[in-house]
């Protein structure tokens, strides 16, 4: 089963840009033993020797990486219920017990942050069917923050989303400090914020974007220096730029509120930023555009997932016929089909090195996929996975990750119904197990070092 978004929640600093041997990214991941989950991490490097995280004989759940060197735990009951939080740093030294929790009102942990003042914020699942709610672990203290979802951190402040329903950010943009008190209403207050997403600690969101008066907003996580843009709708944010609607045209916003106009014909769907500042977007009859020039006429209903790669810009053409993995160049030179699937969606995933796209092709009617991998120009189409370890003819396979150092990280599911194992691809293309033949493992996070390439 496709669990992308999952492991996006939980990377850190999970690219194929760049080299850093010194400092090799650390793969966390689940193992069941004897009926029971236990963690493990263990460093990308071939040969090296992993660190169990959790005691065995004890039913632990991931919670998340904190400060890149250490894993907030959860031990979970026979109900599924959270009765306790642990910290241990990477390599399996300094366990701390953090707090314990009374059993039956908390579950699925999905997030742990470090404030400024070293205080622990975890994000649990109420078991009463609340939502998310946000808990401070400080000394052994619990204190409940919020009911909400996780946005972001700045200092001793934390940023999150109140009343939302479904996947998407929408809902009550707030804040609170991590001692529980000022839970400040930073967005419009009518659960109708749409948050884009966090740059340099300024709250990127667009008020009312349902309504018929949006308005662009950039704000601290305190509500201080409210930024706003009475009328725009923000549709992308991409690196310090949010491009934006506003009533039947579209405009480039930065940081400061300073606009550029969009070159894009009225009801474009905004696909992506390009390197060189042009906005690209598609348009049905008309096809895939970058401020009025036609990068790919091909005839499409829906156009998804693009991503703006070296000199192209990859993406999803799917129309009646089926679904297609489509690569354009940026200077309007020419469009290929890279591959096409039939009863099935062709997604990109990840950047490649030696200029090669992942892709997901979904099973018809199933749940999951499978992962290939194609040349950005077009041809050298490849399975991910090899005979010797089964993973080429697998039944499902998970995208999980790429390190900085260009390894490929992957769940395979090697016959239907059984549990998946956990497999990294090599630069050079070798495949190996992660763990030892007949045990299984799901990936829990991809932990990579901020120190400099």
């Amino acid at each position: 089963m496709r669990k992308t978004g999952l492991f996006a929640a939980l990377f850190l600093l999970a690219c194929a840009k760049g080299q850093n041997p010194a400092h090799p990214a650390i793969i966390v991941y689940q193992s069941l033993e004897s009926g029971l989950s236990r963690l493990y991490a263990t460093p990308e490097t071939p040969g090296s020797n992993g660190a169990a995280l959790t005691p065995s004989g004890v039913r632990a759940a991931f919670c998340g990486a904190v400060g890149g060197s250490a894993v907030v735990y959860a031990l979970v009951g026979d109900d599924a219920s959270v009765n306790g939080l642990h910290l241990v740093n990477l390599d399996g030294s300094g366990e701390t017990a953090l707090a314990s929790l009374s059993a039956g009102t908390w579950t699925s942990p999905s997030g742990a942050w470090r404030t400024a003042d070293g205080s622990i914020v975890v994000q649990l699942s109420r078991v009463d069917g609340k939502g998310p709610e946000l808990l401070a672990i400080k000394d052994g203290a619990v204190t409940s923050l919020a009911l909400g979802r996780f946005l972001a951190l700045s200092g001793n402040r934390i940023a999150y989303l109140a009343n939302a329903s479904g996947a998407a950010n929408v809902g009550d943009i707030r804040s609170v400090a991590a001692d529980g008190n000022a839970n400040l209403a930073i967005g419009g207050g009518d659960g109708d914020d749409d948050f884009h997403g966090v740059v340099s600690e300024k709250l990127i969101f667009t008020a009312h974007h349902a309504g018929a008066a949006p308005e662009l907003r950039i704000a601290a996580a305190d509500g201080a220096g409210v930024l706003a843009r009475a009328g725009s709708k923000g549709l992308l944010l991409s690196g310090n730029t949010v491009v934006a609607a506003r009533a039947d045209r579209f405009e480039k916003v930065g940081l400061d509120l300073f606009v550029k106009p969009v070159s894009l014909l009225s009801g474009a769907q905004v696909l992506a930023l390009l390197p060189d500042g042009r906005v690209a977007g598609f348009v049905k009859g008309a096809g895939v555009m970058a401020d009025g020039q036609v990068l790919d006429n091909f005839s499409a209903d829906t156009v998804v997932a693009a991503h703006a790669f070296s000199d192209r810009l990859v993406y999803t053409a799917n129309n009646f016929t089926g679904s297609y993995l489509r690569s354009a160049r940026l200077d309007a030179g020419g469009a290929v089909t890279l591959s096409e699937g039939h009863g099935q969606e062709l997604l990109f995933e990840s950047e490649l090195p030696g200029d090669r796209v992942l892709f997901y092709r979904t099973k018809a009617t199933e749940p999951g996929g499978w992962l290939s991998t194609v040349s950005l120009g077009g041809g050298g189409e490849r399975v991910v996975g090899d005979d010797l370890t089964g993973t080429r003819k697998a039944a499902d396979q998970d995208f999980g990750g790429v390190t900085r150092a260009g390894r490929l990280i992957f769940e395979a599911e090697l016959e239907e119904g059984t549990a998946p194992g956990l497999f990294i691809v090599e630069p050079g293309g070798e495949v190996r197990s992660l763990t030892a033949a007949g045990t299984s493992a799901t990936l829990s996070a991809l932990v990579e070092s901020s120190a400099p390439n």
